[in-house]
């Protein structure tokens, strides 16, 4: 089968897997839905029909609207829905292993069979990271792509620094895939004496200026931003996006964020080893509730974090011991180099294409893991976040880690029993976690929990109620639901200035999760207090 058919089979099957782990999140409303996404939602309900531009997520000057915008135009042919608002979310996913997929066959020297197999914790991740890279929050799965970019683009400044522009701007994580080719680019800066000093400085030389062309372009993006943000919307419809009452800036927030307290560390590296990792891919038996799902189906196995473990450290130890073998080979069997070129992997020379298997291991390889350890040592020693379930999605890149692993087990063991061993480990673990996402769709098809919030809107609609207060985990969550046709604003996180003001001016009832005075209990556990 010609090389290009079977590239194009393997991507069909990968994008037909993540449409499987994506369903029961994207066709039933009620799976994994909140306030965060609902603000999405809205935002994308008001693009359609022409009321509002945001620029960044509503009530604050940072994380791109990008979600909001891939949705509208679904949004605008077809009544607003989550499944409108997940579709493009399900398009990004695919695009990631697809793009990854085609990253592998061109530069790593395997097949597009092999190189599935790489790319399969991608399309078939954990239950509860399958639900984060479905959920509208502003930007869980784009990062992933991002860091893609960023190494398609390492060869053109220009489009690499609008590239990690465009990205920090919507999610700061993606600078960790610039953080990743620093690194590299350092690494490459090896010299002795003499001649090779002098070729030294004159890459260092090259390498300062490709970053600083990169550095502008980045710049420029930013201040293009920054130039549109006054005439943006960023509390919703009729609101600018230079209102005062927006949260700060991306970079006063970023800043805020950074927690560097030593005395920390062990119990912080115990919870990394003992639950974050694990719970990353699928090794920590949980209800997939923790998650923020709707139901009572658990999700993770206590044998997998090791087991992943055991995979992640084959790949490593297959690139350390070929990426030796490769640096002892003769000198005459590696590709040529330009008089004064730099062979390491940096922002000029991408890594040569070639149907065969190099000396040692892709760069591709490295600078995978390379992201998924920053993103994991950031999160789990540099942040002032606690590691906990709710905020797993600030380490989603970590999951790079075993991926980039694999391609240097793929491409360093050549020997078919070792081949099949370690993808029938990779497929046992994927399939392990797919019957997680199975048994969802199972109870969805069949004995779904009910949706309080739904039955809520519903509700306030029968009772002619129009315009409440609640707080901002029920507010938002129930206008979307309601269409609009109910507008609550939350009373301690305004998103939405019009809904605030239309309930000051109305004296609108509050709903509440406590019982109140001549209180009414609509679903259970849910009163409206008036």
């Amino acid at each position: 089968m010609p090389s290009r058919h079977a590239s194009l089979i393997t991507a069909t099957a990968l994008a037909g897997l993540v449409i499987l782990r994506a369903f029961p999140f994207v066709w039933w409303p009620g799976t994994h839905f909140d306030s965060d996404q609902a603000i999405v939602g809205l935002m994308a309900k008001h693009v359609s029909e022409g009321r509002a531009l945001p620029l960044y997520y509503y009530g604050q000057n940072y994380m791109l609207a990008v979600e909001a915008w891939l949705a509208a135009p679904l949004m605008a042919v077809s009544s607003p829905s989550v499944t409108a608002l997940k579709l493009p979310l399900v398009a990004v996913n695919i695009a990631v292993v697809v793009l990854l997929l085609r990253i592998l066959v061109r530069e790593a020297g395997i097949t597009a069979g092999t190189a599935a197999l790489a790319v399969l914790p991608l399309a078939l991740p954990a239950a509860g990271m399958a639900a984060r890279m479905t959920e509208a929050n502003g930007g869980n799965v784009e990062p992933f792509l991002y860091v893609l970019l960023l190494w398609m683009t390492r060869a053109r400044p220009w489009l690499f620094g609008i590239t990690l522009g465009v990205g920090v701007l919507h999610r700061e994580f993606t600078a960790y895939g610039a953080a990743a080719l620093l690194v590299m680019d350092a690494l490459g800066l090896t010299g002795g004496s003499g001649a090779e000093r002098r070729a030294w400085r004159g890459r260092l030389l090259e390498k300062a200026r490709r970053w600083a062309v990169a550095g502008v372009a980045f710049l420029a993006v930013r201040s293009v931003a920054a130039a549109v943000r006054p005439f943006a919307h960023g509390l919703g419809p009729g609101t600018r996006g230079d209102d005062p009452a927006l949260v700060a800036t991306m970079v006063d927030t970023f800043g805020g964020r950074i927690c560097i307290d030593p005395s920390t560390w062990p119990e912080r590296a115990s919870l990394l080893v003992s639950d974050h990792l694990p719970r990353l891919v699928g090794g920590t038996p949980a209800p997939l509730a923790d998650y923020g799902v709707l139901t009572g189906v658990y999700s993770g196995l206590p044998g997998l974090g090791p087991w992943v473990a055991a995979i992640t450290a084959a790949g490593l130890l297959a690139g350390a011991w070929h990426s030796v073998a490769g640096a002892r080979a003769p000198r005459d069997s590696a590709a040529p180099v330009p008089a004064g070129g730099d062979p390491s992997p940096d922002l000029r020379q991408p890594a040569p294409v070639s149907r065969r298997p190099a000396p040692g291991v892709t760069h591709l390889a490295s600078y995978l893991v390379l992201v998924g350890f920053i993103s994991t040592l950031v999160y789990g020693f540099l942040t002032c976040s606690s590691i906990r379930v709710e905020t797993m999605r600030y380490n989603l890149l970590g999951l790079l880690m075993p991926v980039g692993a694999l391609v240097m087990a793929l491409q360093g063991w050549r020997a078919p029993t070792i081949r099949a061993g370690l993808g029938a480990a990779v497929v046992l673990w994927c399939a392990l976690n797919t019957s997680d996402v199975m048994a969802l769709t199972r109870e969805r098809a069949t004995h779904p929990l009910p949706d309080r919030r739904q039955a809520l809107a519903d509700a306030l609609e029968a009772r002619g109620v129009t315009v409440a207060w609640a707080r901002f985990r029920n507010a938002y969550h129930v206008t979307f639901l309601a269409g609009e046709r109910v507008r609550v604003s939350a009373n301690d996180f305004i998103r939405v200035k019009a809904y605030a003001d239309e309930a000051r001016r109305t004296g609108a009832p509050t709903l509440s999760e406590d019982p109140c005075e001549a209180g009414e209990e609509l679903p259970p556990g849910l009163f409206l207090c008036r």
